[in-house]
């Protein structure tokens, strides 16, 4: 018995020695660097998770805060949040549907019969660029400038 355990033990040595078990240390490293270089580059970027920014329109603007699913591939959803001066009261939540390709993300937030469009560019930890209010009560036809940067 006593050889049948020593082959196991050398067994399992050469198996260890050979890399047929992950270390699970540098595996663990490994999958975190694909993470990081994931949430940066091109059609692969992750944008889940939390985004405060705010909206310009001449001289007025507003905080929005974004709770984004994405499990990658195309499709971004969540809800948006609005804080803003008291003119601009008509929304304080809309639902985001959206579409990333490559770093161009556009989409809508729709609110009851409130719908804008946007359109980021989406670069790190940051998204720039422009909305319009397509419809309803909330300025239809009022456009301007809108920014985000992602929340730890």
């Amino acid at each position: 018995m006593t050889s049948m355990a020593s082959r196991w033990a050398i067994g399992l040595s050469a198996l260890l020695l050979a890399g047929c078990f992950e270390d699970p240390v540098s595996s663990s490293d490994e999958a975190s660097a694909d993470t990081e270089q994931t949430e940066e580059t091109g059609d692969d970027l992750m944008l889940g998770g939390m985004w405060t920014g705010s909206w310009f329109y001449e001289g007025n603007s507003g905080d929005i805060t974004l709770q984004l699913y994405h499990t990658g591939g195309a499709s971004v959803t969540g809800t948006a949040m609005f804080t803003a001066e008291e003119w601009f009261q008509c929304v304080s939540q809309a639902n985001v549907n959206a579409t990333l390709e490559g770093d161009q993300l556009t989409g809508t937030l729709v609110s009851g019969d409130d719908e804008f469009t946007f359109n980021l560019v989406v670069g790190g930890d940051q998204m720039q660029g422009t909305y319009e209010i397509t419809a309803g009560d909330c300025g239809m036809g009022q456009s301007g400038n809108i920014g985000f940067m992602r929340q730890p």
